[in-house]
């Protein structure tokens, strides 16, 4: 048999054709089997970081494929290399949108000529620009909102929230967040928004809902944007339920990479992340379930806020209805249609 790379839930075979166990014409260019090689390596570290924000997960992924495009060649393999890749990013963390919406990229790519890898590269560039720009311009919009003296509630990490708290600290009183075990990505907010002068208030995971009667508003980030609802981890859901009924203003702060298309929502997925995390070595008889995200709805008083400003479940609706989708979704999805 060929030589077979596993990541995530997707085997990639580098030997073999997928579909008819042919000879991969892969194996015809050494070289262009190592940079797949090599780029299935990269991605199979992203698979294993369970701290980071999808935003800053899907930056990097977007890095690394850049580098795989550096060297564009007229080659028929090109479209066979992307197709792979496309099916490993779809696996790297299936919660997260921003990398579902990376391996639609790449699938389009796929589909198009052989020389779709410079197109690719230039993309690649742009989309990360933009997706900077974004977060910047979320920043703005947020700190605008923002009253001042004003003690904000936030919850887990995420690099979105963060710039959007950085750009409002003059209107900061202090931030109050959580740990967010197991990952602990709360305390990684907490010592980056103290190193720039923030005043930071650290509570259990269970505490933090009871002090929301005492902030001005509630801010999270969000791993995936669907029509109605929106992702994040697990324990949103209370805060948003609290921030409610005590009448609190609750901000989703989220870049239009996070919005995902339904053709994509088929392999997103919320999984359980390692055991381990939560207790290395428990006693037999004990199960430890690791579930880490949830899918919350996007309620009257909850403001999606986008690069593009608010956006209501209508505005996202037309927004994905706009955007290009790789011929191999659609196909699926058509056929899994009733």
């Amino acid at each position: 048999m060929g030589e077979i790379k596993r990541v995530g839930l997707c085997t990639i075979a580098l030997a073999r054709d997928d579909t008819t166990g042919a000879k991969s014409p892969l194996l015809e260019c050494p070289a262009m089997a190592e940079r797949l090689r090599k780029a299935l390596r990269d991605l199979r570290a992203l698979a294993r970081d369970h701290r980071s924000g999808a935003a800053e997960i899907a930056e990097r992924a977007a890095a690394l494929l850049e580098r795989f495009c550096r060297r564009p060649a007229r080659d028929s393999r090109t479209s066979q290399a992307l197709a792979r890749l496309a099916e490993t990013t779809l696996t790297l963390h299936p919660a997260m949108a921003p990398l579902l919406n990376l391996a639609n990229r790449l699938q389009l790519a796929a589909e198009q000529d052989d020389a779709a890898l410079d197109r690719l590269r230039r993309q690649l560039v742009r989309l990360r620009r933009q997706r900077r720009a974004a977060t910047r311009t979320i920043a703005r919009r947020f700190a605008a909102r923002l009253p001042r003296q004003a003690a904000v509630v936030t919850y887990s990490y995420s690099s979105t929230v963060l710039a959007a708290l950085l750009a409002a600290r003059s209107r900061l009183q202090r931030v109050i967040v959580s740990e967010a075990r197991p990952g602990g990505e709360g305390r990684t907010l907490a010592e980056r928004l103290a190193r720039s002068g923030i005043e930071v208030r650290l509570v259990i995971d269970a505490a933090l809902p009871g002090e929301i009667p005492a902030a001005r508003l509630v801010v999270v980030g969000a791993d995936a944007v669907l029509p109605a609802a929106y992702v994040n981890k697990m324990g949103t859901g209370l805060l948003q339920e609290r921030a409610r009924r005590e009448r609190k203003p609750f901000f989703v702060l989220a870049d239009t990479m996070k919005f995902l298309p339904a053709p994509l929502a088929r392999f997103h997925r919320l999984e359980e992340q390692p055991a381990g995390m939560v207790w290395r070595g428990a006693p037999r008889r004990v199960r430890v379930v690791n579930r880490v995200f949830e899918t919350i709805p996007l309620e009257p008083h909850v403001t999606l806020l986008s690069e593009r400003g608010p956006m209501t479940p209508r505005r996202v609706r037309a927004w994905l209805a706009r955007q290009p989708l790789a011929r191999r979704w659609l196909t699926a999805s058509r056929r899994r249609a009733p």
